[in-house]
């Protein structure tokens, strides 16, 4: 793999790519299945924390 400088000003994608950097807030999130048997005498929010 090579990398290669982009030259923002002359690069014809420059909207899009300020838009989505400036103005978009991207986030992700993830869903896994999680054991908590060995918690039962612990608080639920401090134990995710």
């Amino acid at each position: 793999m090579s990398f290669h400088l982009i030259d923002i000003q002359n690069w014809r994608r420059r909207e899009f790519y300020e838009h989505f950097m400036q103005e978009v807030v991207c986030s992700y999130s993830a869903t896994v299945n999680l054991d908590i048997t060995n918690l039962k005498k612990t608080k639920l929010y401090p134990a995710m924390i």
